[in-house]
């Protein structure tokens, strides 16, 4: 009879996770959890904001449409754009930008001047913005795990942002 070994079979257990050994795409994986986060908190507050002052789904329909549309458009050139330029720079600016149309939204409606053309305008920019995001996103992997590891990278980092679009945008009802 053996001796009981509760984690002999440890590493085969963490094979789902194992390119999070890697210490540079662990930190990007859970900056990943932020950003998803953020982005699905903000998809929830555009609608609310919408809906808060115009009270139309019809409005709210045109605001996805006109985040939808150039985000459609311009990310035939994201994927362009993450492999002729620095990803990090990419993310790090189309991010910035992100934040400060945000800002100005939020100040906009705590100021009490918002309108529903300033969300229609956010709204094309950030689709933008978002269709630079995302291609950079996905190539910066390859930076930031071996070779033998980038499917795995990759399917941690889609279960990610597909249970981020459920997990946070309720957090953020609920807040």
């Amino acid at each position: 009879m053996g001796r009981f070994r509760p984690f002999a079979n440890l590493e085969t257990v963490m094979i789902p996770f194992r390119s999070l050994r890697h210490i540079n795409y662990r930190w990007y994986w859970i900056s990943g959890l932020g950003m998803a986060g953020a982005q699905g908190m903000k998809e929830l507050v555009l609608a609310w904001l919408v809906l808060d002052l115009t009270g139309s789904l019809a409005q709210l329909g045109i605001v996805v449409f006109m985040q939808g549309l150039p985000q459609s458009a311009v990310a035939l050139f994201g994927g362009v754009l993450a492999d002729r330029y620095d990803r990090r720079q990419l993310l790090f600016y189309s991010q910035i930008i992100t934040g400060i149309f945000l800002g100005l939204l939020a100040w906009l409606t705590l100021a009490d001047t918002i309108k529903i053309w300033h969300v229609y305008t956010a709204s094309v920019l950030l689709g933008m913005t978002q269709a630079i995001t995302l291609p950079a996103r996905q190539a910066l992997i390859r930076n930031l795990v071996e070779t033998d590891d980038i499917m795995n990278a990759l399917a941690l980092n889609n279960i990610q942002m597909h249970a981020s679009r459920i997990v946070w945008p309720s957090i953020a009802g609920v807040m």
